[in-house]
C-alpha cells in the first residue's frame, strides 16, 4: 500500500489533481489555472496548504464561491501529496458539494478521485474503484481527456493493491500512451514511476525489479532538486524499496535516507514516517531487531494520525515479527492480533496473503508449529485466489506465444531434417563416385542443382540488401499470424515504418550510403524486437512489423526502443550532423472483419498522419 499510494499521488495526484502542462500554446485558461496550482504543490505541499487556507478564508469573507472552490482544489492537491487521508476525505466531500453546486466538472472529477484515494487508504479498495469510475465518467462527459487519463493512473494503483498486476500495468501503459499522444511529456515521465511500482510486486523477478529501477530513474525531472523536492523524495523512497527487494540493503538504506532528508526539509511528517517504517524493515532484514522496533515505534503515531489503515497494518505486522525474534512472546502475539484486526477490514486477497505469511513466520519463531502450519495452508489458498484472475487473463496471451514458439520449433526441426538430408545426399554421391565415375558425376550434378534451387528459394523469400524477409515473405507471415489471432481470439499489432527524408540521403550522400543506412537500420531495429515479432522490408525505405500477442498500449514503448537505438546508428559516409529518424503507423486487429489489406491500409493512413504531423513520431490507426 505504501509503495502504491506514494506513487499514485506523485504521478497525478488523484488522477486529475496534478496534471502537468504540455506547453503554453496548447493550454486552455482552465489548464493554465490548474498548472499554477500544481506548481505550488510539487515542491512544498505545506506552503500550498497555508496559501490555500488564506484563499478559503478570503472567499468565505467575500462570499466568492469560485475562490472557495479554487482554494479547496489547492488544499486537496496538497493534502493528497502529504497523504493525510482523514483530512483528505473531509476536504473532498466539502469540495464535491461546491463543485456540483457551481457545475464545475473538472473540480468534481478531482474531488471524486480524492475521495477514492481516501477510501483506498482505509483499505476500502472496491468502494474506491466505484468512485474512480464515477470520476472518469464525469470527466469523460465533459471531454476532459487529461482528467480521464489521470484518474486511470490513480485507479491503477488500487488494482496493484488488489494483486491485479496485469490490469494495473495495462491501465498505466494506456495512460502513458495517451500522454505521449497529447505531447504531455511531463505526465508521461511521471507515469513511468507508477509503471516502475507496478513492476515491484511480491512475485517480481530480478528482471522486473531492474525494469522498475529504470522506470523510476527515467521519471526524475531535471529540475527536481530545485522545485520538485516532494516528488523527488517519493521517487527516492520507491527506489529504496526496489533495492530492498533486490537484496542490496546498503543502497536501499541510502535512498530511504535521502527520501527522509527531503521530507524533513519540507516538514513532511508522513513522508518521514514512511521512511522510518522502511528503515525498520531494513534493520530487521539485517538482524538488528531492537533497532527495527525503534524505527517502527517512531513511525506509528504519524501513520495512525493520518488514518492509513494499510500502513498501520504493515507496522503492526513488522513489530510482531521483531518481537518474535527478540523472544518477546506476549508483545509479538499482541501486535499480530492488532494487524489481523485491521486486515479483516481491508478488501484485498493480497493483504490477507501478506498477513498469513507473517503469521506463519511469527508462530514458527515462537514454537507454535501447528499454528504456523495452518497459516501456511491458508496462505496457499489465499495466494491461489489472488492470482487466479490474473492467470485467466494472461492464459490467452500465453497460449498465443506458445503457439508461435511451437511453430518456430517445428520450422527449426524441418531445417535440421533438410540439413540431414543434404548430408546423406553428399555421402551417397561420394559412394557413387567410388563405384562409377559417370554415375557419380551425374549424382554430383543433381546435388549441386538441388543446392542451387534451395539457394534461389531462399533468395526469393529474403531481401538481399537488409537480410530481412522480403515483401512476399513478411506478408505471408502476417497472414499466418492473422489467422492464428482469429482462431484464438488473440491480440496482434501491425506497423508500417518509413525512414524520414530518405531521398535526401540518397541525393546528398549517394546510393551506396543510402543502402548502408537501410542495412544498418534493419539490423538495429531487429535487435530491439521480441523473438516472436518479425520485421520485413516492404519496399524501398518502408518496413512492415508484425507483433503477435501485442496491443496498441505497447506501441509507445516499441517506438521509443527503436528510436533510441536508431539515434545511436553510425554509417560511414553519413555526415555527423545528419541524424536518421523514422515515422510509424500502427494498428491492432479489432475483429474477424479485419483482413490483411484493410489492416495495412489503416497502418498506411496512420503513417501518413505521422509524416504530416512532423515525422519522427508514431500514430495509431483508427
Amino acid at each position: 500500500m505504501s509503495l502504491w499510494i506514494r506513487v499514485s499521488l506523485l504521478v497525478v495526484g488523484m488522477g486529475v489533481l496534478l496534471i502537468p502542462a504540455i506547453g503554453i500554446a496548447a493550454l486552455s485558461a482552465r489548464d493554465l489555472d490548474t498548472q499554477s496550482l500544481e506548481r505550488r504543490v510539487a515542491d512544498d505541499p505545506h506552503a500550498a496548504i497555508r496559501e490555500g487556507t488564506i484563499w478559503q478564508q478570503q472567499g468565505l469573507t467575500s462570499g466568492d464561491k469560485s475562490q472557495q472552490l479554487r482554494a479547496l482544489r489547492l488544499l486537496v492537491m496538497a493534502t493528497a501529496q502529504l497523504e493525510e487521508s482523514i483530512q483528505l476525505a473531509k476536504l473532498a466531500q466539502q469540495g464535491l458539494a461546491l463543485a456540483r453546486e457551481l457545475r464545475e466538472p473538472q473540480a468534481e472529477s478531482e474531488f471524486l478521485a480524492a475521495k477514492a484515494v481516501a477510501l483506498s487508504s482505509e483499505g476500502k479498495y472496491l468502494d474506491a474503484q466505484v468512485e474512480f469510475d464515477e470520476a472518469i465518467s464525469v470527466a469523460g462527459k465533459a471531454e476532459l481527456t487529461r482528467a480521464v487519463t489521470g484518474v486511470m493512473v490513480s485507479k491503477a494503483f488500487v488494482y496493484g493493491l488488489l494483486g491485479r498486476d496485469t490490469d494495473s500495468l495495462d491501465l498505466l501503459f494506456k495512460a502513458h500512451q495517451r500522454y505521449v499522444e497529447m505531447g504531455d511529456d511531463e505526465s508521461a515521465r511521471s507515469t513511468m514511476s507508477a509503471i516502475g511500482n507496478a513492476y515491484t510486486h511480491d512475485r517480481a523477478s530480478r528482471e522486473d525489479l531492474l525494469k522498475a529501477l529504470s522506470y523510476h530513474q527515467q521519471s526524475i525531472k531535471p529540475d527536481a532538486e530545485k522545485n520538485r523536492r516532494h516528488d523527488l523524495g517519493t521517487v527516492y523512497f520507491n527506489m529504496g524499496v526496489v533495492y530492498q527487494r533486490l537484496k542490496d540493503l546498503p543502497k536501499a538504506k541510502l535512498f530511504i535516507q535521502k527520501s527522509i532528508t527531503l521530507s524533513r526539509s519540507l516538514n513532511d511528517q508522513i513522508g518521514m514516517a514512511f521512511g522510518k517504517y522502511r528503515l525498520g524493515v531494513l534493520a530487521g532484514e539485517s538482524g538488528k531487531w531492537d533497532e527495527a522496533l525503534t524505527y517502527l515505534d517512531n513511525a506509528m503515531p504519524e501513520l495512525t494520525k493520518a488514518g492509513d489503515a494499510t500502513m498501520i497494518f504493515n507496522v503492526h505486522r513488522a513489530r510482531a515479527k521483531a518481537f518474535a525474534y527478540l523472544d518477546r512472546r506476549r508483545e509479538s502475539l499482541d501486535a499480530l492480533a492488532k494487524s489481523d484486526a485491521i486486515r479483516k477490514g481491508i478488501e484485498s486477497p493480497w493483504i490477507e496473503a501478506t498477513y498469513l505469511n507473517a503469521a506463519g513466520e511469527v508462530y514458527a519463531r515462537l514454537g507454535d508449529y501447528e499454528k504456523a502450519y495452518r497459516s501456511q495452508v491458508l496462505l496457499l489458498d489465499a495466494e491461489r485466489r489472488s492470482v487466479t484472475e490474473a492467470r485467466e487473463k494472461d492464459a490467452a496471451e500465453v497460449q498465443t506465444r506458445f503457439e508461435v514458439k511451437q511453430k518456430e520449433a517445428e520450422n527449426a526441426l524441418l531445417r535440421a531434417r533438410e540439413r540431414e538430408s543434404d548430408a546423406r545426399s553428399v555421402a551417397l554421391v561420394l559412394a557413387l563416385v567410388l563405384l562409377l565415375f559417370v554415375l557419380g558425376g551425374l549424382g554430383l550434378y543433381l546435388f549441386r542443382q538441388g543446392q542451387q534451387n534451395r539457394r534461389f528459394s531462399n533468395l526469393a523469400m529474403r531481401d538481399d540488401l537488409t537480410a530481412l524477409p522480403n515483401r512476399r515473405s513478411i506478408l505471408e507471415f502476417a497472414r499466418v499470424q492473422l489467422r492464428a489471432s482469429r482462431v484464438g481470439d488473440m491480440r496482434m499489432c501491425l506497423a508500417l515504418i518509413d525512414i524520414d527524408h530518405f531521398k535526401s540521403i540518397n541525393d546528398e550522400c549517394g546510393h551506396a550510403v543510402g543502402d548502408a543506412v537501410l542495412a544498418a537500420f534493419a539490423e538495429l531495429c531487429s535487435q530491439q524486437l521480441r523473438s516472436n515479432d518479425k520485421l520485413g522490408r516492404y519496399g524501398g525505405e518502408e518496413f512492415l512489423l508484425i507483433m503477435p500477442g501485442s496491443d496498441l498500449a505497447q506501441i509507445p514503448q516499441v517506438f521509443t526502443r527503436l528510436r533510441d537505438s536508431i539515434q545511436l546508428m553510425q554509417v560511414p559516409g553519413l555526415p555527423p550532423g545528419k541524424s536518421t529518424t523514422f515515422s510509424m503507423g500502427a494498428v491492432e486487429v479489432t475483429g474477424p472483419a479485419d483482413d490483411l489489406d484493410k489492416l495495412i491500409k489503416r497502418a498506411d493512413d496512420a503513417l501518413y498522419r505521422a509524416k504530416q504531423g512532423g515525422r519522427d513520431r508514431f500514430e495509431l490507426g483508427r
